[in-house]
């Protein structure tokens, strides 16, 4: 190894210089794994991830695997199991985090713990992710095990055992090192809600905006307000003009969906048609009749007819422009995931909605979603020209609902799938 290369490199790192360091442990390795070169990998590996070069991060820990002198394998493979991990490999990260468990004097256990849960939690292995996660709440090492127990609740959760659920969130809430505990009580509020615990519910949601300072999602709001509305709280949110503020889309009842919920019609966001008063009705009338006299002036001018068609297509090209600048398009997001939701759940190909990509790479995201759930609601849309998020809740046949992030590119006027991320406490979250 180039031991001053190596040090060049070190300085780079510290500097947060992420590229340069890479680089420099790279070249100070000499570009050959064996005896010497594992902790120059190891460190080209850590700056890899700093620049979320995830792939090429795991392909460098592999080398520095291959040094049977380095001494931090257990902490190689760790960092391994992650880089899997993020670019969606879950079974090699459990390979990964099973060989580094392998280490029983490593110090930090805890970590392999939830690193191996996290992968488990994302191949839908549920109760096998609880089972590490509350290992590593209880392991001594962890000093803060806050997020474990959070990220337990989810695991629970998801496989329908809510009142354990419970229990973990409000462990995660007596951590006293934890700096989440917002999400924690949003959890439990959640939690409480599907249980039908609705004064709880209240309790924890509003403790969650009141006494942590979290800013509580949609459909966490929408749950506040069927719980303030149980125990016979009148509604806090704002009414203007006869609309209420944060509406959101009819919530499916239990043993069907709402008579409207059909994925693929246009719902109220699609739509551009407002009501006007009968003076402004007026108006347009007589703006109308102004148009028709100075169109009938035009017939007998071909320069003032030109200058009106042109003018006409100005209009319908800067309409266009506005529809698309503003994240309409068909297929329209709605339309795009409710398909590739109602394909998932027949159990039918999903490709087609998403962007051009391996059908393997597709299969690892959608196993984010559970493919048994009972239904699916959209709860709202983020739309910009070229990118845009598809908010939804899943409903699975037992347990607590499931809400999603679902990010979509523009694709010639319509739109397609780039990922999904769920949107109620990431396990990969603190």
């Amino acid at each position: 190894m180039d031991d001053a290369r190596f040090q060049e490199a070190q300085q780079e790192f510290v500097a947060k210089d992420y590229r340069a360091a890479a680089e420099g442990f790279l070249a100070a390795a000499g570009g050959s794994g064996g005896p010497g070169n594992g902790e120059a990998y190891h460190l080209a590996g850590n700056a890899l991830m700093k620049l979320r070069k995830y792939q090429h991060a795991a392909t460098v820990y592999e080398h520095a695997l291959r040094d049977p002198d380095y001494t931090k394998r257990t902490s190689v493979l760790c960092n391994l199991g992650t880089a899997k991990a993020a670019v969606g490999e879950y079974a090699e990260a459990v390979t990964a985090f099973d060989e580094a468990g392998k280490d029983l004097a490593y110090t930090r256990h805890h970590l392999v713990l939830q690193g191996r849960a996290g992968a488990l939690y994302k191949m839908g292995r549920f109760d096998e992710s609880a089972e590490d996660y509350r290992a590593a709440t209880a392991d001594p090492a962890n000093a803060d095990p806050g997020k474990a127990y959070n990220n337990l609740g989810l695991a629970l959760a998801a496989s329908g055992r809510l009142p354990e659920a419970v229990e973990a969130y409000k462990g995660a809430l007596a951590a006293e090192s934890y700096q989440s505990k917002g999400k924690a009580a949003v959890n439990l509020g959640l939690t409480y809600s599907a249980l039908g615990l609705h004064a709880e519910a209240v309790r924890e949601l509003e403790m969650a905006v009141d006494g942590y300072g979290h800013t509580l999602s949609d459909p966490a709001l929408d749950a506040l307000e069927r719980s303030r509305a149980a125990i016979g709280e009148a509604p806090r949110r704002e009414t203007i003009e006869g609309w209420r503020t944060g509406e959101l889309p009819p919530v499916p009842a239990p043993g069907g969906a709402a008579p409207d919920a059909d994925p693929l019609a246009p719902g109220e966001e699609d739509s551009r048609f407002f009501t006007i008063t009968d003076t402004e009705m007026k108006e347009i009338d007589r703006a109308n009749r102004r148009r028709e006299r100075e169109d009938r002036r035009a017939d007998h001018n071909p320069w003032a007819r030109a200058a009106g068609v042109a003018v006409v297509v100005v209009l319908v090209v800067a309409a266009c422009a506005g529809v698309f600048f503003a994240g309409f398009g068909w297929p329209t997001q709605r339309a795009t995931v409710g398909g590739m939701l109602d394909a998932y759940h027949g159990g039918r190909a999903v490709t087609d909605f998403w962007v051009a990509a391996p059908p393997a790479d597709v299969g690892k995201e959608m196993v984010t979603i559970p493919p048994t759930f009972k239904d699916f609601s959209i709860d709202g849309i983020d739309r910009s020209a070229f990118v845009s998020k598809v908010r939804i809740t899943v409903t699975l046949d037992k347990g607590a609902p499931l809400h999603y992030r679902i990010s979509l590119s523009r694709e010639g006027v319509g739109w397609k799938v780039v990922g999904i991320d769920n949107d109620w406490g990431s396990t990969a979250g603190s």
